[in-house]
């Protein structure tokens, strides 16, 4: 399992489960953002099968997302910043 892949799945997985309450967070705009958890999980690697489940857990998420980003039939592709 590549440490990258697995800091791209915590870290999105901790944005996910951010309770409504909390302010939302900005877009993530460079890689950058990833190097913390990637030097977590160098130090401490998680469970393979414990991110293999984030990852699951996550699917529905990207499905929603990218319904929602695909253009209908007759409407124009956009940034999704609206571009």
């Amino acid at each position: 399992m590549s440490v990258v892949w697995a800091a791209f799945v915590v870290a999105a997985a901790r944005r996910a489960i951010r309770g409504p309450t909390q302010r939302p967070l900005d877009p993530i705009r460079t890689l950058y953002y990833f190097l913390p958890a990637i030097d977590e999980l160098r130090a401490n690697p998680p469970d393979a099968d414990y991110v293999h489940y984030l990852a699951a857990k996550l699917k529905p998420l990207v499905m929603e997302k990218e319904a929602r980003l695909t253009p209908s039939a007759g409407q124009n592709a956009a940034v999704p910043d609206g571009r």
